[in-house]
């Protein structure tokens, strides 16, 4: 038997052990995890030289700005093409862009364009938003993997968010599809609020906006949507969690049997408010970082495994667009790449924090 490609002399990473081994692959799969001298031959020999080979990472949180987007962003094609490059073989698309996809008709012109420029496996996410709701069922038929929903950074005439009558009626939807919800959880009201007080102050500096999101507007968001969840028996993903006290009310209604889980990000886990003067607007995404020993706790809580999945979030913008945030951070757009970037970091910052926090 000859098998189209043999990667020999490398470290296969499992989820229980780094084996000393190879893999010969054949018609795009794998067929043998054997030692190099034990693979069959091969058209085309890889050395690994000695380094790691790892299965390509899924990530679940992916915001590429295609199609109404593409000419002051990215597209599908350079997206993907910086997931490739980060070893991320699968990408979840939310359902962001232009149109968004929150009808039947842009879910599956959404699946037509990403078809095409896509260089990674892909997936989709469907929109949740007011006056959708007859959509939920049609878009879990065309292959919606699960759907997103906002209860804070309305984009208006975009992207609402939800209010909490019609967050119930998406959850009792979805549930009824089987499906699953992700949720932006943080607290409009409170936001809008202390955003409105600052700038009547005068503030225009990165420290106003991680004053106008405390951390209690984000865990009373993650409460109000986990109770909403429990009623209409709807499977709850909450995303991007950015500090230890929502992860911490996340496990507790998770102990208690509710189907509830969370992810946070590399960013959270990596950067704090300590790098506010380094990164200025650079660091406006939303949530925003917490403080050193909220992302400090954050690891710990990795180590244990009370977080369930690592996501990018990545959603790009251009470099002009975060630079005015300098003088006027309310002007800079939110979001930080990341696709090409989160195994890297967490292979590097990741191999020896949790080794270390697990042994303590």
């Amino acid at each position: 038997m000859e098998v189209d490609v043999a990667i020999k002399n490398g470290r296969i990473v499992t989820p229980h052990s780094v084996l000393q081994a190879g893999i010969a692959i054949d018609e795009g799969r794998f067929v043998a995890i054997a030692k190099d001298q034990e693979l069959p031959a091969a058209r085309k020999v890889i050395d690994a030289r000695g380094n790691l080979i790892l299965p390509g990472v899924v990530d679940e949180h992916v915001h590429i700005l295609d199609m109404g987007l593409a000419e002051t962003n990215e597209d599908f094609i350079t997206g993907s093409t910086a997931a490739a490059v980060g070893g991320v073989t699968t990408v979840c698309e939310m359902p962001v862009v232009v149109p968004s996809t929150i009808t039947l008709e842009a879910f599956e012109e959404k699946k037509r364009v990403a078809s095409q420029r896509f260089l990674v496996d892909f997936a989709l996410y469907g929109g949740a938003v007011p006056g959708n709701v007859d959509e939920i069922p049609k878009m879990v038929k065309a292959g919606a993997i699960g759907f997103k929903a906002m209860m804070a950074g309305s984009v208006p005439g975009f992207f609402e968010i939800l209010d909490d009558g019609m967050l119930l009626e998406a959850f009792q939807a979805i549930a009824d599809c089987k499906s699953i919800i992700t949720i932006h959880a943080e607290n409009e009201a409170i936001i809008n609020h202390l955003e409105n007080k600052l700038k009547a102050k005068g503030r225009k500096d990165i420290r106003a906006f991680f004053e106008s999101r405390p951390v209690i507007q984000e865990v009373e968001a993650i409460s109000r949507a986990a109770m909403l969840a429990k009623e209409a028996r709807c499977h709850l993903h909450v995303v991007h969690v950015s500090c230890p006290q929502g992860i911490e009310l996340i496990y507790q209604k998770r102990s208690e049997g509710q189907l509830l889980t969370c992810e946070t990000g590399p960013h959270y886990i990596v950067l704090s408010q300590d790098d506010m003067d380094r990164l200025g607007p650079y660091l406006k995404f939303a949530p925003p970082v917490r403080t050193k020993l909220e992302t400090e706790q954050l690891w710990q809580q990795l180590a244990e495994g009370r977080i369930d999945a690592i996501g990018s979030d990545h959603g790009p913008h251009p470099k002009e667009n975060k630079e005015k945030g300098w003088d006027n951070i309310w002007e800079a757009g939110n979001g930080a790449i990341a696709v090409e970037t989160m195994l890297p970091v967490m292979l590097s910052e990741g191999s020896t924090r949790v080794d270390s926090l697990s042994t303590d």
